[in-house]
């Protein structure tokens, strides 16, 4: 949702025709010039260049005769334009974050508890090359004390590394948890959903044998040269991977976890961390997996939501998770 979206559905709701002139990034030094402040957007009527998104919003109110029929009307539609504009700031500001945990923090990870079920969130870490990173990491550690790092080094294809030492530290740390929560750091987690959700297993007296997915099924292993994920025969030798849980998001009972991380000394390494902790381990945990929703965008209901434009927002770890206790 971008600064013009109000403009666009205040033409919608009139039921006005209008064209949606929307550019490149690439086109925007050509554009520049020939705009009025020398930004966007810009609403063209006539002959009328109109700057200012709030301007453009209020413009439209009284051309539209959307606006109130007195001053005290008028104002209420103030009241709820400026509302948005805050949206729209606090949204854009986090769009441009390069600061994964800084987002989470400030948004769904600002919630400890709710409705009277505690929550807690910690992110896990393999250990950075760099010192001056490391040293960032340290200082954010002691001011919010939610980071944990295990001994292997942060990396894409030491996920699975990852994945054993995030069940190791929730077995010996967090025991005491009823569900288990993990999610990369460019999911947002519908917090109030989710509370309901855990809330029925909990009437329903579902505390165990929890494990709650997005269900892939029949993937064949990338076999291509090129390609970040290929899987050579001796590290997989068969056509298709079992069904395994997507890496993106899971929910586990606490004993889940425990069962899973007693099984991670029996499975040999595989670096495929999706399919190595979403289909090895609950295969010989016999644990069952199942899947909440079939349509990937509807997955869970709406619990869990892809988020940041990861092209335009640059991760300052690499491959950070996060994993949510309840």
């Amino acid at each position: 949702m971008g600064r013009a979206e109000l403009a666009r559905i205040m033409l919608s709701a009139a039921d006005k025709e209008f064209e949606d002139d929307r550019f490149e990034k690439e086109e925007w030094p050509e554009r520049k010039p020939n705009t009025p402040c020398g930004q966007v957007p810009v609403l063209t009527h006539g002959d009328k260049q109109i700057p200012q998104s709030m301007a453009i919003a209020r413009y439209l109110a009284r051309d539209l005769d959307l606006y109130g029929k007195n001053n005290v009307e008028n104002t209420k539609c103030d009241v709820v334009i400026e509302c948005i504009n805050d949206v729209i700031t606090e949204t854009v500001k986090l769009f441009f974050e390069q600061d994964e945990t800084k987002k989470i923090r400030s948004t769904y990870g600002s919630i400890s508890d709710y409705e009277n079920e505690h929550i807690e969130y910690i992110f896990v870490l393999g250990q950075i090359q760099k010192p001056e990173i490391q040293q960032k990491i340290n200082d954010e550690s002691e001011k919010y004390r939610d980071i944990v790092q295990g001994n292997f080094v942060d990396s894409y294809r030491n996920l699975t590394y990852k994945r054993v030492f995030s069940l190791f530290w929730v077995n010996n740390f967090c025991s005491i948890a009823k569900f288990v929560v993990k999610v990369d750091d460019d999911v947002i987690i519908n917090i109030p959903l989710l509370i309901q959700h855990l809330r029925q297993k909990t009437k329903k007296n579902l505390l165990t044998n929890v494990l709650e997915c997005y269900m892939h099924i029949d993937t064949e292993p990338l076999r291509q040269n090129n390609s970040k994920w290929r899987t050579s025969l001796s590290e997989y030798q068969y056509p298709t991977f079992p069904p395994y849980c997507d890496g993106f998001s899971s929910i586990k009972s606490i004993d889940v976890i425990r069962k899973m991380y007693n099984t991670t000394k029996e499975v040999p390494f595989l670096w495929l961390e999706d399919v190595y902790g979403g289909v090895f381990l609950p295969w010989i945990s016999n644990i069952e997996m199942h899947q909440a929703c079939v349509e990937r965008e509807n997955w869970h209901c709406k619990l869990f939501v892809r988020s940041f434009c990861q092209t335009l927002c640059l991760k300052r770890y690499m491959g950070t998770d996060q994993t949510t206790t309840m």
